[in-house]
């Protein structure tokens, strides 16, 4: 092999070497950034709110601070009356606490898992938050919504007599069908005040930002933003009734 060759060879090496050296350094950077986010808003959380006893993880499949954050915020600063979550966990004691702070407002925390919806009834008790929380159980049944059957929630158990001013969209698991928390927007739609509210989770996904597009397309009266929370997030809200 020549001298140019040899040369080149090891231009390449070093250029490969520099690049993987400046990937590594990238991501140990946002690694970072991660960390200090969720410390930050968990932080936050125990500021804002007089926690009573040790919170479940916030970890893996459960909401991350950062979006707790947002449900919090959005809670104390327009004051519900009523908000109805999709997903039990962590995120149902959050809301639960800001009604408590608050002296006002109710939840109701759907989920399909009756075996993880009662561990968060456990953690409501443990918390002392029963008098603010609503659970129920929705197992999932089949709809049909433009001519698409999807697994959703059994609503028929769930009793809405007043306007839901925040839906928090965290369920049904995303791989139990393409676009799984679609019907989430058409189902509760007749259902929102004429101000509400909807926060959807985990839209670094592409499921969650086609249901991003769809819903846009399919709701004006809907305004909506993206939020760089750890996992993505998205906020409609209602600006008009048409």
């Amino acid at each position: 092999m020549s001298t140019n060759n040899n040369d080149s060879l090891l231009r390449a090496i070093q250029n490969l070497l520099e690049q993987q050296r400046q990937n590594l350094a990238n991501m140990h950077h946002g690694m970072l950034h991660q960390i200090y986010q969720q410390l930050e808003a968990f932080i936050t959380i125990n500021k804002l709110l007089e926690i009573r006893h040790p919170l479940p993880s916030m970890r893996g499949w459960a909401a991350s601070p950062d979006f707790l954050v947002l449900i919090l915020g959005e809670i104390l600063a327009r004051k519900p009356n009523l908000v109805v979550e999709l997903g039990s966990g962590v995120s149902t004691l959050i809301s639960a606490y800001a009604f408590e702070k608050l002296g006002q407002g109710k939840l109701i925390s759907i989920d399909h898992d009756s075996e993880f919806l009662q561990k968060t009834r456990q953690q409501i008790n443990l918390h002392g938050l029963h008098d603010v929380v609503q659970t129920v159980h929705a197992p999932l049944t089949k709809i049909s919504l433009n001519g698409i059957d999807w697994q959703w929630y059994d609503l028929a158990s769930v009793d809405i007599t007043s306007p839901v001013e925040l839906l928090v969209v965290d369920g049904p698991p995303g791989d139990l069908q393409a676009r799984s928390r679609y019907p989430a927007l058409p189902m509760f739609a007749e259902h929102l005040s004429d101000n509400a509210a909807l926060f959807l989770d985990d839209v670094v996904r592409p499921d969650e930002q086609a249901i991003v597009r769809e819903w846009a397309m399919q709701y004006p009266d809907f305004s909506h933003e993206l939020v760089n929370c750890e996992k993505g997030a998205a906020i409609f809200r209602r600006t008009s009734v048409l």
